[in-house]
């Protein structure tokens, strides 16, 4: 902490000091106006502007259109470089295990009945291993149209 007196016999003189103080710590900053001191008013310099600079004139150009394009005697060849790999046309194959697993993390959020209501009253079926193969495709989508994750 810093402790900072200023002695005087009236308030002019005790400002005085505070003046010179400030003046002596603080040097003005070039383009800053310096306080105003108590019973001294500091009029505020005259602003600087900048001297507009002056652009250079503009010298006209005349029109020319661009080159035609250079003609091609064959057309090119075609790349094989950028064919993207085809597209997987045929379901993913389940397992039978595949669909018991799924099934089986789904029934603690459905429940054991809504499970049964899917295999009895959808497929036909009363549990997983008596779902046809060709059908595991279409149960793997009921269990992802219930929340299953498969």
């Amino acid at each position: 902490m810093f402790e900072i007196k200023f002695a005087g016999t009236d308030a002019a003189e005790i400002f005085a000091q505070m003046n010179q103080f400030l003046q002596a710590t603080q040097p003005a900053q070039p383009n800053q106006v310096a306080p105003a001191v108590y019973g001294n008013p500091v009029q505020p310099a005259m602003p600087v502007y900048p001297q507009a600079v002056q652009p250079a004139p503009l010298q006209p150009t005349a029109f020319q259109p661009p080159a035609p394009p250079a003609a091609q005697s064959a057309p090119p060849e075609p790349s094989t470089a950028n064919i993207a790999a085809p597209i997987p046309t045929a379901a993913p194959a389940y397992t039978v295990e595949d669909l018991m697993n799924a099934a089986g993390q789904l029934v603690p959020r459905v429940g054991m009945p809504a499970m049964q209501q899917l295999l009895a009253g959808r497929f036909g079926v009363q549990a997983v291993t008596q779902l046809p193969q060709e059908r595991y495709g279409e149960f793997a989508q009921a269990l992802r149209e219930m929340g299953g994750a498969i």
